[in-house]
């Protein structure tokens, strides 16, 4: 009764699993170009963007601040001569 319990409900499978080739594939996962792309991601000029994010935007307040505290000392100079 044994082999006819096997022979019939097919378990253990004798070549059914694994399958000899199915699984997992041997060229087929992970792909040899797929993932991940080579090139892909990140891209290349995508994200960061090279010159996208505001390049004179930030900060704007250091310029300003710089001139206006030599100004003082110039006027100090030409009153003194």
């Amino acid at each position: 009764m044994d082999k006819g319990y096997e022979g019939q409900y097919g378990y253990p499978p004798p070549q059914g699993y694994p399958p000899p080739q199915g699984y997992p594939p041997p060229q087929g996962y992970p792909p040899p170009q797929g993932y991940p792309p080579p090139q892909g991601y990140p891209p290349p000029q995508g994200y960061p963007p090279p010159q996208e994010y505001p390049p004179q935007a930030y900060p704007p307040q250091q310029a300003p601040q710089v001139v206006y505290a030599e100004a003082p000392r110039n006027d100090d100079a030409d009153c003194c001569q």
